[in-house]
């Protein structure tokens, strides 16, 4: 979930692997993505995997021999420390939090429907194509939750080729910031969504 949660910022997920881990963030991907390892053994969102599941754990086993792979069932108290949970000034702790509220508002029925998916997938790319105009050059543009599934499958699927889509659609990568979660009246979220929604009537 931390994992995760951190590549939905990709500039700041792509600095901290290259200072850190001193190699480019193409190269720390999820393959397969959305996978992940189960306590009882089972991988969720890919089939025929235990052999590179297994592998997994043993690697963390033989570099962190003290350290379990998968959390353990205990309460722990949040230290008291103003750094708790940064990484390089991303607060990831509260971004897993903020990303948690989203994960509850993309499980409504409609979240499964095959059109309204589709209808996402079209309206994502009109997005990012509004990023691109000179009014959305100066503005920050702001997702229906519809959209922002998207975007959030985009980057997740692959930071690479969400680089380079990026890249070739709107002429940069574009920045994805969930530090914005403020929606009452007169917030920048609130002023920024009222503005995007003009800027896609008038594209």
């Amino acid at each position: 979930w931390l994992w995760h949660c951190h590549r939905l910022a990709p500039y700041d997920y792509g600095r901290y692997v290259r200072t850190k881990l001193k190699i480019a963030p193409r190269y720390l991907e999820s393959n397969p993505p959305f996978a992940l390892q189960c306590p009882e053994g089972a991988v969720i969102g890919h089939d025929n995997n235990n052999d590179v599941a297994r592998h997994t754990r043993d690697l963390w086993s033989d570099t962190y021999a003290d350290e379990p792979f998968f959390l353990q069932e205990q309460a722990n108290e949040q230290p008291d420390d103003i750094n708790y949970g940064m990484v390089q000034g991303f607060d990831l702790v509260g971004s897993c939090e903020r990303q948690a509220t989203f994960l509850w508002q993309v499980t409504q029925e409609r979240f499964g429907d095959e059109e309204f998916l589709e209808d996402g997938v079209e309206a994502y790319y009109k997005f990012l194509k509004l990023r691109s105009t000179e009014a959305g050059k100066k503005q920050i543009i702001v997702p229906t939750y519809q959209i922002d599934l998207m975007w959030h499958t985009h980057m997740l699927s692959s930071l690479a080729g969400y680089d380079d889509d990026c890249k070739k659609i709107t002429g940069r990568t574009l920045h994805h910031d969930d530090s914005l979660n403020d929606r009452s009246e007169g917030s920048t979220l609130n002023r920024s969504f009222d503005a995007t929604k003009q800027m896609w009537k008038d594209m």
